[in-house]
C-alpha cells in the first residue's frame, strides 16, 4: 500500500525539506511512498532542481507539487499581533486535506524541519483507531482554557497522521479557521486543532518518539515521557530555534542533521563556522544595551 506524506514548504525551508524527504526515503526503503509538497510559491527552487535525485534514492516513490491558490491563501486569517513575524502561510496546513489531487483516505503530515530516523510502519498503519489525527505531545501541555478536559494532552501539529476522509466529512478546516478568527491564539493552527479535535474526542496521542523535540530535555512538562534513544526515536523535530543549519546549533543537534544533509546536493547549505569569535564579541559588547542586545540575539538565532 502506498503511503502519502505531505509537507507545507516555502521561503527558506526548501533545502531543509529536501533533507527531511531524503531521510524519509532513506529509512523507509520498503514502503511505497507518495510525497506531496504544498506551497504558495512555485517550483522554481533548489528542491525541484534536484528532485530527480530523490526519485533515484527510492525504488517506489513519486514526488508531487501542489500550488496553494492565491484566493485560498489570501482568505486565511492574519497572524495575531504578538506573532506578526510569522507568515500567514503557517495556517496553510489546515488547507492541505482540501487541496489534494486524487485525495488519499489518510496521510502523514511532516513539518519541513523534521528528520526521519527509522521506519514509520507503525505510524502509517493504525487500523483500530477512529481518531481524525494521531500526534505526539507538545513540549508543554497548553490544554488549559480550550474548553477541553484538563486531563487531555496538548499535541504538537508538526507531525500528524491524518484521516483525510473524516477530516473533510466533518469540516475540520472550517472549524479551525473559525476558532482562529474568534480567539486569535498565539500558537495559531496548532491550538485551533487541539481545541477543535479534542472537543470532538478525535485525537490519538502517540509516543513522543514520533515527534521528538530536542528542547524537551530542559523544558518539557514532567508528565511527558521522553527518550533520546536513537534506536527508538522515529522522527526528530527541530521546532523553534536554533535549527541545525543555524550558527547557534549545538554540535549534537547540528551534526546529526548534517549527516543527512551531507548526502544531498546541499552539503554547503548550513553555516560552516558556527559560534564565531566575532559574533561572541558582539554579544559581549551589546550586553549593557538590552534593546540592541535583544535585536542582535533575534538576528543571530536565525542565521
Amino acid at each position: 500500500m502506498t503511503q502519502t506524506v505531505a509537507y507545507l514548504v516555502g521561503g527558506d525551508n526548501w533545502v531543509p525539506c529536501f533533507v527531511s524527504v531524503y531521510s524519509l526515503l532513506n529509512n523507509n526503503p520498503e514502503t511505497p511512498l507518495r510525497v506531496v509538497l504544498f506551497s504558495e510559491e512555485d517550483q522554481n527552487n533548489r528542491f525541484f532542481a534536484n528532485v530527480d535525485l530523490l526519485e533515484d534514492a527510492h525504488d517506489d516513490v513519486s514526488v508531487e507539487f501542489v500550488h496553494i491558490p492565491r484566493d485560498e491563501f489570501d482568505a486565511l486569517p492574519e497572524a495575531p499581533e504578538e506573532n506578526a513575524i510569522f507568515p500567514k502561510a503557517m495556517y496553510a496546513k489546515l488547507l492541505i486535506p482540501e487541496l489534494f489531487p486524487h485525495p488519499p483516505d489518510e496521510f502523514l503530515y511532516l513539518d519541513a524541519d523534521t528528520l526521519v530516523l527509522n521506519e514509520l510502519d507503525d505510524l502509517f498503519d493504525r487500523p483500530d483507531s477512529d481518531a481524525i489525527v494521531a500526534a505526539a505531545p507538545d513540549i508543554k501541555n497548553r490544554i488549559g482554557g480550550l474548553g477541553v478536559d484538563c486531563h487531555r494532552q496538548y499535541f504538537n501539529a508538526g507531525v500528524m497522521h491524518v484521516d483525510a476522509s473524516e477530516w473533510l466529512a466533518t469540516d475540520v478546516t472550517g472549524a479551525c479557521l473559525d476558532f482562529i478568527r474568534e480567539y486569535k491564539p498565539s500558537y495559531m493552527d496548532q491550538t485551533a486543532l487541539n481545541a477543535v479535535l479534542h472537543r470532538r474526542d478525535a485525537v490519538d496521542i502517540v509516543s513522543p518518539k514520533y515527534n521528538l523535540i530536542p528542547a524537551w530535555a530542559e523544558n518539557a512538562d514532567e508528565n511527558i515521557p521522553v527518550t533520546f534513544d536513537w534506536q527508538e526515536t522515529r522522527i526528530l523535530h527541530y521546532a523553534g530555534v536554533p535549527k541545525p543549519w543555524h550558527y547557534r546549533a549545538e554540535a549534537s543537534i547540528h551534526d546529526h542533521w548534517t549527516s543527512y544533509c551531507d548526502e544531498t546536493p546541499f552539503e554547503d547549505f548550513y553555516p560552516q563556522h558556527r559560534n564565531s569569535i566575532l559574533v561572541e564579541y558582539a554579544e559581549e559588547a551589546l550586553e549593557p544595551f538590552p534593546r540592541l542586545s535583544a535585536i542582535a540575539e533575534s538576528i543571530y538565532q536565525n542565521l
